[in-house]
């Protein structure tokens, strides 16, 4: 099977899971911020960042490892299990026994007890079938896909329900504790296996560990540092603000482009060694992500306030300019992430390790910034960071994997030329459909139609130019096509 229609395959079945689980997860937050405070979601948050600090202190690396060895035993699968089992059993309970301490450090004395319920999802987490790995490492995302559905819908249904009866933090607290449970009961069914106890890799995976291990701690640092920083500054209600705008602000990348990054890391394992293809499969799959992220990342930026007013209502419109701000995250997000992959598979944690250092470094210099005063200011000085570690990270791709930086320029230049061509076509009928009065539904729809139709053109116009004279735009051209004849034969019926 080819690389195009194998990753097809795999994007095919992720992509369609992704879809009915962040689709209930949506409906999920549209009721719950309706029923829920700021407040609560800010307590949430805070929870879910020192739950996660501590899972970056056990991180083994236990899938990236498996998924690169040619040949899996069950002795090694089971060493794997066992390593992640004991790290972070031992993390989780750390932070059980120190649960007041955490919480006083946060000066927020409620997160106690929180934090020991959320503990527990760390705990249970662990025993999740080991067979799993072997699922992602063989690209078999179908079952994982069914997986993930059903998880999803059982914690749809608990947390809907405990926020109705409980109207507080404490539903989103058990409703994730029971979706964790739900995970592991449901994985043995879809890959059976009897797990056991076993430390005989346990060295070997270590020496793999070690590298994923800092960049772990280093990469949860980084990520959350905007949560501890606003929850330090502005308080529960910001956090609350910032963490739901965060989430939304990010859906076009996690609802479409993310579903393909396990495929890929599987699918670029098989051509690690060869730098120039590796290099041709990286910028392709990128111009194609770029091509739909940038004019999500503009239409974001450009209704953010519709947005906010019709999905999250009125008491949230203070989340709107942190909404515009953070949707240009997205673009720094996907190629960090994408070539953390790369330097994974090459063994090459350092360049890992200086971005996410330089990105942490830069963050944590909000605290002593006296001009950020509201999570909104915050917002806008965390893009400009993201603007700076995008230049920083192909500064490296370029040193440590000798990738060539304008071949990575070439593919930004049709979603760049035309997103500019979207912007400008909406700031100019903004006030001809303003004129009309025809209200905020219809104004949003609208707007929408005419950025997506005059993005379309301009591509479509690039396309046909730079097809004959770019290689990565004239193999895009003729995958788009490829992918719309397989996916219209995936959804087709079949002959009898």
């Amino acid at each position: 099977m080819s690389f195009s229609s194998q990753l097809l395959g795999s994007y095919f079945w992720q992509l369609a899971g992704k879809w009915v689980t962040r689709s209930l997860g949506i409906i999920s937050t549209l009721v719950l911020v309706r029923i829920l405070t700021p407040e609560d979601f800010g307590i949430a948050a805070q929870s879910i960042m020192v739950i996660m600090l501590f899972q970056a202190l056990s991180q083994t690396g236990a899938e990236q490892y498996i998924i690169k060895k040619k040949k899996v035993t069950t002795s090694l699968l089971m060493s794997a299990w066992t390593l992640n089992l004991l790290t972070r059993s031992l993390m989780a309970s750390v932070v059980f026994i120190f649960a007041p301490n955490i919480a006083h450090l946060l000066e927020e004395p409620i997160l106690s007890d929180v934090l020991r319920v959320a503990c527990l999802v760390p705990i249970i987490s662990n025993f999740l079938s080991p067979r799993l790995i072997l699922f992602r490492k063989d690209m078999m995302f179908k079952q994982l896909s069914y997986l993930d559905v059903c998880v999803k819908f059982i914690s749809f249904t608990i947390t809907i329900s405990l926020a109705f009866y409980l109207q507080n933090y404490w539903a989103l607290i058990w409703g994730n504790l029971a979706a964790t449970i739900a995970n592991v009961v449901l994985s043995y069914f879809i890959a059976p296996i009897f797990p056991s106890m076993n430390l005989k890799h346990v060295r070997e995976q270590w020496e793999f560990t070690k590298g994923i291990f800092l960049s772990s701690i280093l990469g949860y640092l980084r990520s959350k540092a905007d949560i501890f920083i606003i929850s330090s500054k502005f308080g529960n209600t910001s956090v609350g603000h910032y963490s739901v705008a965060q989430e939304f602000s990010m859906l076009p990348l996690t609802e479409v482009i993310t579903p393909i990054m396990s495929p890929l890391f599987s699918s670029f394992a098989k051509i690690a060694d060869n730098t120039r293809e590796l290099e041709d499969k990286v910028f392709k799959y990128l111009s194609l992500a770029y091509l739909f992220l940038f004019p999500s990342i503009a239409g974001i930026f450009f209704l953010s306030e519709e947005i906010v007013s019709i999905v999250l209502g009125e008491k949230w419109i203070e989340a709107a300019p942190i909404l515009a701000n953070l949707s240009l995250l997205m673009a720094v997000f996907l190629t960090n992430n994408t070539f953390k992959q790369i330097f994974i598979l090459k063994n090459l944690f350092k360049g890992i390790i200086t971005i996410d250092i330089l990105g942490l470094l830069l963050i944590a210099s909000a605290l002593f910034i006296t001009t950020i005063s509201s999570a909104e200011h915050f917002s806008i000085y965390r893009a400009c960071i993201g603007i700076v570690i995008i230049f920083a990270t192909m500064l490296i791709v370029k040193i440590t994997l000798k990738f060539r930086l304008l071949v990575y320029f070439t593919t930004i230049v049709v979603p760049a030329i035309a997103t500019m061509a979207m912007l400008l076509t909406l700031r100019f009928t903004k006030s001809l459909i303003e004129g009309f009065d025809i209200g905020i539904y219809y104004y949003f729809i609208s707007s929408i139609l005419i950025g997506i139709f005059s993005y379309s053109i301009v591509v479509f116009a690039l396309l046909c130019l730079l097809r004959k004279i770019s290689n990565i735009w004239f193999f895009n051209w003729s995958f788009i096509l490829d992918i719309l004849s397989k996916l219209f034969s995936k959804l087709s019926p079949q002959k009898a």
